[in-house]
């Protein structure tokens, strides 16, 4: 990095006086070049020029699209959390049914016991 290198509040290297072979390392790591004021330009700045505007046009749609997916990905976090909460609501209600069935099956259980002791009794009594 040549010794004119300083760093932007947009965090990227803005070079100043750089020799080309500095520029073209800066502009590869994804730098600007820009010319101090009242500094001419000539065909090799204005080609960095651009390709720094298209580099920044696609760090700006990159951006955006990792917003998105953040957004996104906060949205999904929430749907998942809800579910999980309902998941959990739903398991003690299922456990409760369940509870509760095999109670009713025991009681079922017993009540046919007697009944079939009654019908059983009666069966005696009529012979």
């Amino acid at each position: 990095r040549p010794a004119s290198a300083c760093v932007s509040t947009r965090g990227r290297a803005n070079v100043w006086g750089a020799d080309a072979a500095g520029a073209g390392e800066a502009a590869a790591a994804g730098a600007s070049v820009v010319a101090p004021s009242g500094a001419g330009t000539n065909a090799a700045s204005v080609g960095t020029n651009a390709a720094s505007a298209a580099e920044a046009r696609e760090l700006s749609r990159l951006r955006s699209e990792l917003k998105e997916a953040k957004d996104d990905l906060a949205r999904d976090e929430a749907i998942f959390a809800d579910k999980l909460r309902e998941m959990k609501k739903l398991q003690r209600a299922h456990e409760q049914l369940r509870k509760a069935h095999a109670e009713t099956l025991r009681k079922l259980a017993a009540a046919q016991g007697a009944a079939a002791a009654d019908l059983g009794a009666r069966d005696a009594r009529v012979r």
